[in-house]
């Protein structure tokens, strides 16, 4: 399942960085089987650049609980104007990790606007943990 939010802040009074009115997210969700160990699960996301000038846009790892881990790739990209690129966040939950969770764990992208980094948007991966309960037939009369 993926759901996109694109959110626009309508301008203010007074306002001092009009560089940050929009943000968008996308949430995807995946369902890993119990097994040993976890499937890893690779969320795929795309990072654009909407404005009219070239931005350097650093990607992160944000919400990883602990014991789990996610990295991102490319860490950080340079988006000339209109220019896009394909981005993963590969995240593997340990073996350990109790059936029948969720977590959410995000891809952040941050962009410099002067001398601070301004959010620019994430991929939110929710990773279910799931138990698969097998049945076999032994025979007649047998489940």
């Amino acid at each position: 399942m993926h759901t996109c939010v694109k959110v626009k802040i309508a301008a203010v009074f007074n306002d001092t960085n009009p560089a940050n009115q929009t943000s968008q997210e996308n949430l995807t969700a995946y369902d890993l089987t119990s097994h040993s160990p976890y499937p890893p699960v690779v969320d795929s996301f795309k990072v654009t650049n909407p404005y009219d000038h070239s931005i350097l846009v650093y990607l992160r790892a944000d919400d990883v609980p602990a014991g789990w881990t996610a990295d991102i790739v490319p860490p950080k990209v340079y988006l000339p104007v209109g220019a896009s690129i394909d981005a993963q966040m590969t995240i593997q939950a340990p073996l350990t990790y109790p059936v029948c969770s969720t977590e959410f764990v995000k891809a952040t992208g941050w962009y410099a606007a002067g001398d601070t980094l301004v959010p620019f948007g994430a991929s939110v991966a929710q990773v279910n943990l799931k138990r698969v309960w097998l049945l076999w037939n032994d025979g007649p009369g047998g489940v």
